[in-house]
C-alpha cells in the first residue's frame, strides 16, 4: 500500500479532516476538506512533472494531502495552521511507517506552503498548487473573500 493510501486511511488524519470540515461547515468559500486535499495533491503533481522536479508521486501526493491537517487548530486556537500541521503531519507520517527523508521533507514544505517563497521544490509545488486549486472567478462568496484581489484567481491558469 502506498504512504499516500496509509494517511488516506489514517486514523488521526481522519480527524483532521473530519474537524476541519466541522469547522467549516457554515463557510461560503475556501473550504479545507477531501476536494481541496485531493486537488491540491494532483495540481502538485502536474506542477512537477511539467517542471521537471522529478518528486516521487507518492511524496507529492503525500504532501497534497497532510498540508491542511492542522488547519482547524488555526480556527480553535489561531495558531498558524503550517506550523500544528508539520507536527501534526510528522506524527501522521510515522504511524503510516512513511520513510524519515520524506517526513523532514514533507514537514518542511507543509511549513513553506503559505509563504510564497519556498526554499524546497516540494514547499513550492504546495504553495503554487494551493493557490491554483481555488476558483475565485466562479466563487459566489468571492466578494466576501478576505484574500488581495491581487491573490485571487480570476482566470483558469494553467
Amino acid at each position: 500500500m502506498t504512504v499516500t493510501n496509509r494517511i488516506a486511511a489514517n486514523e488521526l488524519f481522519l480527524q483532521c479532516v473530519e474537524k476541519n470540515s466541522k469547522y467549516e461547515e457554515n463557510r461560503q468559500f475556501c473550504k479545507h476538506g477531501w476536494e481541496h486535499l485531493m486537488d491540491v495533491a494532483r495540481i502538485a503533481y502536474i506542477i512537477n512533472l511539467e517542471r521537471g522536479y522529478g518528486l516521487e508521486r507518492d511524496l507529492v501526493y503525500a504532501a497534497g494531502l497532510l498540508h491542511d491537517c492542522g488547519r482547524y487548530v488555526e480556527l480553535e486556537q489561531e495558531t498558524p495552521h503550517e506550523k500544528v500541521g508539520a507536527r501534526l503531519a510528522k506524527r501522521i507520517l510515522r504511524e503510516c511507517d512513511c520513510p524519515e527523508t520524506w517526513i523532514s521533507q514533507i514537514g518542511q514544505a507543509i511549513l513553506e506552503h503559505r509563504k510564497g517563497r519556498a526554499t524546497s521544490e516540494l514547499g513550492d509545488l504546495l504553495f503554487e498548487a494551493d493557490k491554483r486549486s481555488r476558483p475565485c472567478f466562479r466563487c459566489e462568496a468571492e466578494a466576501e473573500c478576505n484574500w488581495k484581489s491581487s491573490q485571487k484567481n480570476q482566470k483558469i491558469k494553467y
